[in-house]
């Protein structure tokens, strides 16, 4: 394990039209201490100290997988700001800091030295002018105009060209359409692992073929050649699947050929994971954040698995590989649960969020969109596990996810 930094983490990520991602913001807070009022005191030196030191011990290149960091910056940031890479970080002026013009200055002399400059929740109000000339991103919050329309207003009143117009807070694919509509350029928020449409939608060819062979790898009998045989069928995936586990992700010496050469390297169990996984890629469809956040589920379900008696960590693991199935096929996930035969743990953990791997399920859910409050600490560290503990492995399931799919792509 690495040190430990005193910060949670989290991340979300900002996709552009075509749904690729081009940063992440992250959310972060201090880790709650026996000396909360050292931490209310000093609010924005603790902030600086607990972050940087995250982002040294960490590395923020693996946090944000080499892309832009967003990050709210406090006044008191604006005016001491900590030793970030301008290219490593865009910076986020946050709505409730007044356009002074001591706080302009300081802006405008940010941008000067390279960095992004990002006008957070802006709700096109006048007061906050005097930054515009010193920002490249504006960031419309969807849900407080309560309506796409608002946002449009603003686009077409402040130049659609003179600003690079991103939507944050998209929930659904209908939202993030009309929000490209309205002309916006990036979007944030978990549209993207969601269902697009879950009513009278029927499956084209290739998700029926996706579905059966996924439903065809839960057999708990199925054999080596009963896998070969279904691989034969798709080139592609073969070559994938082996060019995955000839990746340095295992650190193989002798270069694996043959199928039954990948079990024995790497088991069974490991071989039917990593086919499913590939298989939901090639859901052209879906943006490859679809499999990132599915992988890292996974992972990080799995290292959760380990603290608490009675889960089978393959179990945890698959629980939080299969947690997107929704969003991968648009239909409903109990229904799709159903058609693959999944043990009744994981459809217990994943439709009512409930028992031990339910449990696990839910603290996944709040550490990435950093409800941290939401999760149940006292039950955690009665396990052995302590925040800090969490996050750890919360950073390296990104870690591992991302070296993964970057063996498993290109």
């Amino acid at each position: 394990m690495h040190n430990k930094a005193n910060v949670l983490l989290a991340r979300q990520p900002i996709f552009d039209k075509k749904l690729t991602t081009i940063g992440y913001e992250l959310l972060y807070r201090p880790i709650p201490s026996d000396n909360e009022g050292w931490q209310q005191d000093h609010g924005d030196l603790a902030t600086n100290e607990v972050l940087v030191s995250a982002f040294d011990d960490v590395g923020i290149e693996h946090v944000t997988s080499g892309r832009p960091a967003y990050i709210n910056f406090t006044e008191h940031w604006l005016k001491n700001p900590p030793p970030f890479n301008p290219k490593s970080v865009v910076i986020e002026i946050l709505e409730h800091i007044q356009a002074t013009p001591e706080n302009v200055s300081a802006v405008a002399a940010l941008r000067k030295r390279g960095f992004l400059i990002a006008l957070d929740d802006y709700l096109g109000n006048p007061a906050q002018d005097a930054f515009l000339p010193h920002v490249d991103i504006i960031k419309l919050d969807i849900l407080a105009l309560e309506n796409i329309d608002k946002a449009k207003r603003i686009i077409d009143d402040k130049g659609k060209d003179n600003f690079l117009w991103l939507a944050e807070k998209v929930e659904t694919q209908l939202e993030y359409e009309a929000c490209l509509q309205a002309g916006c350029d990036y979007f944030q928020g978990y549209f993207f692992s969601k269902p697009a449409n879950i009513y009278g939608n029927k499956l084209g060819n290739n998700k029926t073929l996706i579905l059966e062979l996924i439903a065809e790898l839960q057999d708990p009998e199925i054999s080596v050649k009963h896998l070969e045989g279904l691989l034969s069928k798709d080139p592609a995936l073969s070559f994938r699947l082996l060019k995955l586990i000839n990746s340095a992700a295992f650190n193989q010496q002798n270069k694996v050929e043959s199928l039954q050469r990948a079990v024995m390297v790497v088991g069974l169990v490991q071989i039917k994971t990593w086919v499913t996984m590939l298989s939901l890629g090639k859901l052209e469809d879906k943006p490859m954040e679809l499999s990132k956040q599915s992988l890292q589920r996974a992972y990080f379900c799995q290292s959760l698995s380990q603290s608490i008696p009675g889960i089978a960590s393959d179990i945890a693991f698959t629980a939080g590989l299969f947690s997107n199935l929704d969003a991968y096929f648009d239909i409903p996930l109990l229904h799709l649960l159903d058609k693959i035969h999944l043990q009744k743990d994981i459809k217990t953990a994943l439709i009512k969020k409930s028992g031990k791997l339910g449990f696990i399920f839910t603290t996944v859910l709040f550490m990435e969109k950093g409800e941290w409050h939401k999760i149940r600490w006292p039950l955690w560290k009665k396990t052995g596990l302590d925040p800090s503990q969490i996050e750890w492995l919360y950073l390296d399931s990104i870690n591992e996810a991302e070296q993964l799919l970057g063996s498993s792509t290109g």
